[in-house]
């Protein structure tokens, strides 16, 4: 019987760092509704790899089992998933690969050692065309909900505008209504300009308002036609020639600012076109890889059998090492543009 183990270390830790800080720098305000770090692809790929499915399709694919020899469809069914059952996905310890987290490793058995070859290849194929599509649609779904969120922020700003405006029309239809009945009143006065004896009176009053006779600036609007009817005439002849009510509509300077930074943001676009531009969209793509040719086999001979099987331990630490390597180069090469994303 021979026996052997073999073990790939992770990314070192010192590369990793530096790929973090490029990360950081590029993921900020901006940036941030979508991150990706290593510990993510990690969690998925084996997340995926342990619930079986794509062991199952690839078991299938190379005719791991022969579907002749067995009775019916469901007995097949029931092999194939005893055997997918017996495959053990396990953390490899970290003292025992020199202090190197998340490194993992497959155990299985196998009288074909070709055909499993040919099985983890495929598996690997299948799990970063998973964590490939999983990445590109959770980035168009963060980018569906910021389009949506812009989109409901320039509605809302435009409710606001068309009801200040509408307010604002019903305020100068007030004070119209308001401007001729004191008109009316200056008239039958005769009261055709103001005096400064009423200017001064009028101001001496207002100087002297505080809260507990607020009530006095109330009456002294309902002496308007005080002014004489010479100068309301004036105020409505003004207001009612009017070309825009826009300056004198309150806070509509503030909500078309809002609007005209909304219209000009370009941090949707640009968060877009550093994703279309990362090795995470690249049709290449990998988070992982099972490392086949680092397997090692023991021959096996059990007790109720003559046969011989073949168990193999296969290791694949390292999981993201030239993913993270690749993501790490495209950002540096990206260093000065990142700059005219702020």
């Amino acid at each position: 019987m021979v026996k052997s183990e073999s073990s790939e270390n992770n990314l070192k830790s010192s590369k990793f760092n530096n790929f973090k800080k490029e990360n950081d720098q590029t993921n900020n305000k901006d940036f941030s509704i979508f991150t990706v770090d290593k510990q993510l692809l990690m969690n998925l790929f084996i997340e995926k790899l342990q619930d079986g499915q794509i062991f199952e399709d690839s078991i299938n694919k190379f005719k791991i089992f022969n579907k002749e020899d067995y009775v019916s469809d469901q007995k097949y069914e029931d092999a194939v998933n005893r055997f997918k059952s017996s495959i053990l996905i396990e953390k490899i310890p970290v003292d025992t690969i020199g202090n190197v987290a998340d490194s993992w490793k497959i155990k299985f058995r196998t009288t074909d050692i070709d055909k499993w070859d040919k099985v983890l290849l495929n598996t690997e194929l299948q799990l970063n065309e998973f964590v490939h599509k999983h990445l590109i649609e959770k980035f168009e779904v963060k980018i569906n909900m910021l389009e949506k969120k812009r989109s409901f922020e320039l509605e809302d700003i435009e409710v606001a505008i068309t009801n200040s405006k509408l307010d604002y029309k019903k305020e100068v239809k007030n004070r119209l209504n308001y401007l001729g009945e004191q008109l009316e009143i200056a008239r039958e006065l005769n009261i055709a300009k103001s005096t400064s004896q009423t200017h001064n009176v009028t101001a001496g009053i207002i100087a002297s308002i505080t809260k507990e006779n607020e009530q006095i600036l109330k009456n002294l609007e309902t002496s308007y036609y005080l002014r004489g009817f010479e100068m309301i005439e004036k105020e409505i002849e003004l207001i009612t020639n009017r070309k825009t009510d826009d300056p004198y509509v309150v806070h509509l300077l503030k909500l078309e600012d809002r609007k005209r930074n909304l219209l000009q943001d370009k941090k949707i676009e640009r968060i877009e076109s550093v994703f279309l531009n990362s090795p995470f969209y690249k049709a290449d793509f990998y988070a992982g890889k099972i490392l086949t040719k680092s397997i090692n086999y023991r021959r096996i001979n059990e007790k109720k059998s003559n046969k011989s099987k073949l168990i193999a331990a296969g290791a694949f630490g390292a999981i993201l090492g030239i993913c993270y390597v690749l993501i790490a180069n495209a950002i540096k090469k990206r260093r000065k543009l990142k700059n005219n994303f702020i």
